[in-house]
């Protein structure tokens, strides 16, 4: 978007800095690199998201803060009694504990392989994806083998409107994410909307999540997410 800020003119530029998209798989790193420190370099006002964005911004610009994702609380703490759906029906009537991960289904950022893992481990688990899957996702082995398995349940796309009735009949809301350059920049706004619903929360140990090491359960091999998750089932307060 930088290389348009000539032909549009704009009184004020301001970037919301969320991701390290020259990170993603696929991207081209140094084409993204470039534009970034253009952008940098003129925007006005720089919101970044996560601490090592912040500190590749002001190295560029003093225009950078540090400004952590946020979640609407008064949303999120309370289900949506209106919210009409078939497949909410289906999540209340699944047998089980409910694991259930919010977001985008994109194998650079969700651990598929760890899914399908604890749904493999633990067949009386339901393992429930609400969330579009990434273009990138289609076809991927991981993928597949979690779509094969039948405690996996892919929910797709749900209405913001609706997302806290089905946070609030999870059992225990996942944050799996892999680990690498990609998601060692991210801070995952869903942390603190899981947290706003009292549901327990188990997630990577992400350098974003350490600091709240106490209102959550980090894991990272699937025996000890497993451990995680049955003291979360155990001690949900």
């Amino acid at each position: 978007a930088v290389y348009l800020l000539d032909e549009l003119r704009p009184s004020a530029v301001v970037y919301h800095m969320v991701d390290d998209l020259a990170a993603v798989p696929g991207a081209d790193r140094d084409a993204l690199r470039e534009a970034e420190a253009r952008l940098l370099a003129r925007a006005d006002a720089v919101f970044c998201t996560e601490r090592s964005l912040f500190d590749r911004a002001r190295r560029i610009t003093d225009a950078a803060r540090f400004m952590p994702n946020v979640a609407d609380y008064r949303h999120f703490s309370r289900p949506n009694d209106q919210a009409v759906d078939p497949r909410l029906d289906q999540l209340r009537g699944m047998n089980g504990p409910k694991l259930v991960f919010s977001g985008n289904i994109a194998p650079h950022k969700v651990d598929l392989d760890l899914l399908a893992r604890l749904a493999e481990l633990k067949p009386e688990w339901n393992v429930v994806l609400i969330g579009p899957e990434w273009e990138g996702a289609r076809g991927t082995p991981a993928l597949d083998r979690l779509r094969r398995l039948p405690n996996a349940h892919f929910f797709g796309h749900v209405a913001y409107r609706d997302l806290p009735a089905y946070l609030h009949e999870a059992d225990v809301l996942l944050i799996p994410y892999v680990e690498n350059d990609a998601t060692r920049a991210v801070f995952p706004l869903k942390f603190f909307e899981y947290l706003a619903t009292g549901r327990p929360v188990v997630a990577t140990p992400l350098p974003s999540l350490l600091p709240y090491h106490e209102a959550v359960r980090l894991a990272r091999k699937p025996g000890k997410w497993i451990e995680a998750i049955e003291a979360s089932l155990a001690d949900p307060g």
